[in-house]
């Protein structure tokens, strides 16, 4: 809950009237956005603690765990904290009495992100960070077949936005980097030709579709898998030139977008990343990339200043 895409849900979450706790190993900075909340601090290894702060909560949105570089970097790291560890949350909800677990997971569940991918799409995870995912995923998908608990699946493409406090560790990411950029240096620089096609999603949808996806009936919830993006691919270069815009709008200077020199121009593989079931119960994506590409770059001039 005080994490990038974790603590826009509990934003979310508080705006619309519920009581949110969010637990954490342990943070740093302060969480002005989120003070209405309950912070817990939680052992991930201890099954008794966690049920112990859980008690009393109708739905858990499960969000914790190993990001993509850590994964990549400590697989054993991956393994543990993103199925050991939510398997523990996902007993502790269990036996707290939870009614309904989300557990938040990743669309590299599909292995590489090429051509039409519905949630009929039997996954080939490589990385270590999909390949955890998928292994907790079943142990949710079992919960919820045994009619343990109402267990979701949400694999989520690549979530876009500003994350609500600059120490929270998301700067890596691509919208994010380049807006950091902007606001530090007054450049946009890139790496490649920007021809990779990803799926975008802003992150202000993704918070509005999890408080929809809590309120869901349970005939509404099929096997429990739901592909959350924006169903449209955007190329790298498209982004580069939203920031570049963006910039433009909020302080009066256009940066060039530079490449490699060397940088061949290539041709992306088709994607087509389909949400159409979120779609069907009528929590389908809303905000505009540019909107929300506007608000993480006024999010970073305010985080990080503009360079005199």
């Amino acid at each position: 809950g005080s994490g990038y895409v974790g603590g826009r849900i509990a934003q979310a979450f508080l705006a619309d009237g519920a009581e949110v706790r969010i637990a954490t190993r342990g943070i740093s900075h302060a969480l002005p956005a989120l003070e209405a909340a309950r912070i817990l601090a939680v052992d991930y290894d201890d099954v008794a603690d966690l049920t112990r702060q859980i008690q009393g909560c109708d739905q858990v949105f499960h969000l914790a765990g190993a990001n993509e570089i850590i994964s990549g970097i400590n697989p054993s790291e991956a393994v543990r904290a993103n199925i050991e560890q939510g398997l523990n949350v996902l007993t502790a909800a269990r036996q707290a009495g939870v009614e309904r677990f989300v557990n938040f997971s990743t669309a590299h569940v599909y292995g590489p992100l090429a051509g039409r991918i519905d949630e009929s799409r039997p996954p080939v995870p490589l990385h270590p960070y999909a390949i955890s995912h998928l292994g907790f995923e079943h142990f949710v998908r079992a919960a919820m077949e045994r009619d343990e608990i109402q267990g979701l699946n949400i694999r989520l493409s690549n979530a876009l936005g500003a994350p609500l406090n600059p120490e929270v560790d998301r700067w890596t990411l691509i919208a994010n980097d380049l807006c950091r950029q902007v606001a530090t240096n007054r450049r946009i620089v890139l790496k490649s030709d920007g021809s990779q096609l990803r799926d975008f999603v802003a992150l202000s949808d993704v918070a509005r579709i999890a408080v929809g996806v809590s309120k869901l009936a349970p005939a509404q919830l099929d096997n429990g898998i739901f592909n959350l993006g924006r169903g449209q691919a955007t190329s790298i270069l498209e982004i580069a030139n939203m920031v570049a815009d963006a910039a433009e709008r909020l302080t009066g200077h256009k940066p060039e977008i530079e490449r490699p020199s060397d940088a061949a121009a290539s041709s992306a593989p088709v994607l087509e990343y389909r949400v159409d079931k979120l779609k069907a119960r009528g929590l389908g994506p809303e905000q505009p990339l540019q909107a929300e590409i506007d608000q993480s770059l006024q999010a970073c001039l305010t985080f990080f200043g503009w360079p005199s």
